[in-house]
């Protein structure tokens, strides 16, 4: 967040696509970016926070300031780095579909974005100049199901976990920012979408889901469906 509270992202300042977060089996969080000297910060759990997220109410743990100079060096403007609280989690508006309530932590609605690989070569066959899957950011890449198989497909089971469909991803400005650069690069994909994944006025690619119970995801794991 910034000096008045207000979460940023990549909307506000694309530089923060430039950054490499990894957490340890600890929960101890490295960050990296290139011409930087990588910082490790255990987890802080001593000042806490309330901030307004997506209009929910909800808060989290200040990690410092030796993490909070780092990123305001990097991404040139004040800002302080904060860690999820568990014990308030967000009620998810769209949990109740699905039979249970669901929750989540700093994430815009859900905390699973699935998108296919099929789908990314779809979009590409439009493009001028390809783009690679990181413009879209997923959390989960899917191949074998055929192209929009994240959309018609309502269950997944991954290790025994079951995912279940949520909503499609409406898409912003995000999906013209080059992930390796940090910097715009115009108005694609997105004004190609805008012209065959655009619904109720909103531009669809990719697709929401939530796990009914915790679970691990790894690459190269089996995906199986209900069908």
């Amino acid at each position: 967040m910034n000096s008045s509270g207000k979460v940023l992202t990549q909307r506000d300042n694309p530089r923060m696509a430039l950054i490499e977060p990894r957490v340890d089996s600890h929960g101890a969080l490295t960050l990296r970016a290139a011409n930087y000297a990588a910082l490790t910060v255990a987890p802080h759990l001593n000042t806490y926070v309330e901030i307004e997220l997506w209009g929910d109410d909800c808060g989290g743990f200040d990690q410092g300031s030796d993490v909070a100079g780092w990123l305001t060096h990097f991404l040139e403007v004040e800002c302080r780095l904060l860690l999820h609280d568990k014990n308030h989690s967000r009620k998810s508006k769209f949990g109740s579909g699905l039979g249970h309530e669901s929750r989540v932590a700093f994430a815009d609605c859900c905390p699973l974005l699935i998108m296919s690989e099929e789908s990314l070569s779809d979009l590409n066959n439009w493009l001028t100049e390809p783009v690679t899957m990181d413009r879209f950011r997923p959390s989960v890449v899917i191949s074998g199901m055929g192209k929009y198989a994240e959309e018609r497909i309502k269950t997944l089971y991954v290790n025994g976990t079951k995912l279940q469909s949520v909503k499609p991803c409406a898409r912003c400005v995000i999906v013209t920012i080059d992930q390796k650069e940090g910097i715009s690069k115009g108005p694609e994909p997105l004004q190609t979408l805008n012209k065959f994944r655009r619904q109720n006025g909103k531009v669809l690619f990719g697709q929401y889901f939530m796990a009914e119970q915790p679970g691990l995801l790894r690459v190269g794991d089996v995906v199986l469906t209900a069908e």
